[in-house]
């Protein structure tokens, strides 16, 4: 038995392997991995300890009933003979456990096991919208330069005294930038929490063993918070849970304006439980509109870009996406039906991208509106995706296709989805 002790704490070392010649961040990547491994295995060696001492504790007691007269060394023989075979079982179904464990979570984290640290993270990974203007200006083996905004102080100060801080700001007016740069500013070395999907986001507090979340508090990312109030994955218990539990979680979320209103105003029971998570939020408001300030600091680390509105909305090329649009009723209407048809599915409460099958089906209304005599066939669907999906300089594209696994659907541009509405809203009023 102490043969076999020693075999699994050997297997429990880091390797000796030199990370001399690493980048940095792949070298704090790896150590993380070993050291979740080591904690993995030192939670399993504790779970068949007290196994093992159940197991013998029963066969003690149990000895007297079955053997009346038994010699004292019975005991003994028969406790390490238990202890034996219990630590064999255990150790082999041990690797298939956590391989279990490991797969759970990878099917449920957007980055690890284990948990990345803020330091390491692309920020590319968690919303942050990539632009080919912005990375024309980027140094080697850095991301785009980064505007200081005037909110940045507050986001600090809001993040080391709060447990949930709600960025709130128009399409492409920076926030998820924003928001990663001022964690990164204050929490480099926590760990980052990236649920893959809404429907990720409880089962991700119900692991067993827990994620390891040290150093405290654990930073937990909500791009498009909306997402998850409309999935009804998120309330306020979870949310007191972290601010108030063994191991605090700090959460980090955005949304955009036309989203925060609509949710302000849902009504109902649905609309209460969504009141009572945003009444508990420190929300900081982003301006799309650069102040003096900020103008002066964009075209110093921007030169030569003439930046009149947003500082995202012009590195996403936003208004050259919407005039594409508009001038699209004339130049490809088939294109024009299917982000129609992608905005309308949004707008009905659907937070997940449009199955191409549904995109399919749904755009032939929106394109019999605009042609009601044309023959609609195969060419005009494949035509008009071609269209919607053709990025401008900046990579930004009317539709963007996805793929996780489930199939092929596509996410509509949000700017185009809040212009749609503010045309609605101006249709009513003048009705």
């Amino acid at each position: 038995m102490l043969v076999m002790s020693c075999c699994v704490c050997v297997s429990m070392l880091p390797s000796k392997r030199s990370e001399q010649g690493m980048l940095p961040g792949v070298a704090t990547q790896r150590r993380e991995v070993v050291a979740h491994k080591s904690r993995f295995n030192t939670q399993r060696l504790w779970d068949i300890g007290a196994a093992i001492l159940g197991a013998t504790g029963v066969v003690v007691a149990g000895l007297p009933k079955i053997i009346p007269h038994a010699p004292p060394w019975l005991s003994a023989v028969l406790i390490v003979a238990g202890m034996v075979v219990e630590l064999a079982s255990r150790l082999t179904k041990w690797p298939k456990s956590r391989a279990q464990w490991t797969a759970t979570v990878d099917a449920l984290l957007l980055q690890g096991p284990p948990l990345p640290t803020v330091a390491i993270v692309d920020p590319y990974d968690l919303g942050v919208f990539r632009s080919n203007i912005a990375e024309q200006y980027s140094l080697p083996g850095q991301h785009p330069p980064y505007v200081r905004r005037d909110v940045d102080n507050r986001l600090e100060d809001a993040f080391k005294s709060e447990s949930f801080v709600l960025i709130v700001g128009p399409s492409k007016a920076g926030k998820s930038r924003t928001a990663f740069e001022a964690i990164n500013r204050v929490f480099p070395d926590h760990k980052l929490i990236t649920p893959r999907k809404a429907t990720s986001l409880a089962d991700l507090f119900k692991l067993d063993p827990p994620l390891d979340l040290n150093p405290y508090p654990a930073v937990l990312w909500l791009d498009d918070l909306e997402r998850y109030l409309d999935e009804g994955t998120l309330d306020s218990k979870m949310l007191d849970d972290w601010r108030e539990g063994s191991q605090h979680v700090m959460v980090v979320a955005t949304m955009r304006e036309t989203e925060h209103e609509r949710l302000r105003n849902t009504p109902g029971d649905i609309g209460r439980t969504v009141r009572l998570v945003l009444d508990r939020a420190t929300e900081i408001r982003l301006r799309a509109q650069l102040s003096t300030k900020e103008l002066a600091e964009t075209q110093r680390q921007y030169p030569g870009q003439h930046i009149i509105g947003g500082i995202g909305e012009h590195l996403s090329a936003a208004a050259e996406l919407l005039t594409k649009f508009q001038d699209g009723y004339s130049t490809c209407p088939e294109g024009v039906a299917l982000v129609l048809a992608a905005v309308d599915w949004h707008r009905a409460g659907l937070v997940r991208p449009i199955p191409d099958s549904a995109l399919q089906t749904l755009y032939v209304n929106y394109l019999l509106k605009l042609r009601p005599m044309e023959e609609i066939s195969d060419t005009h669907y494949a035509r008009g995706l071609q269209w919607a999906r053709e990025p401008l300089v900046s990579c930004a594209a009317l539709l963007v296709a996805l793929d996780d696994g489930g199939g092929r659907s596509y996410q509509v541009f949000d700017y185009i989805i809040d212009y749609i509405d503010q045309q609605d809203e101006g249709s009513d009023e003048s009705s």
